[in-house]
């Protein structure tokens, strides 16, 4: 089980991304499958979720897809999502 925590200010950041890149619509998507200690998506509170490694590897396929850019976002939130990426096992065979 892999954890991402997010603030209310950076989940925002993720929504005003849309659909225009991986880490918008398609990160939510992916997110809200996940363990959300029963808090919805836009309260005020830090979220961290719990990510069964599936999911984490599908994240990271799509981070990987834009080259762990992050486009839009600034400097912290797109480091803490590298860190993220990084933190996936690269020496595990992405589950099929």
């Amino acid at each position: 089980m892999y954890k991402l925590a997010l603030t209310r200010e950076e989940r925002k950041a993720l929504d005003w991304i849309g659909y225009r890149y991986f880490h918008g619509n398609e990160l939510y998507d992916l997110l809200t499958e996940c363990d959300m200690q029963e808090v919805e998506w836009d309260s005020d509170q830090t979220i961290t979720f719990s990510i069964p490694e599936n999911i984490a590897w599908s994240i990271k396929q799509g981070f990987d897809c834009e080259n762990n850019e992050f486009a839009c976002l600034d400097d912290w939130l797109a480091n803490k999502l590298r860190t993220f990426a990084y933190s996936i096992d690269l020496d595990t065979e992405a589950p099929d």
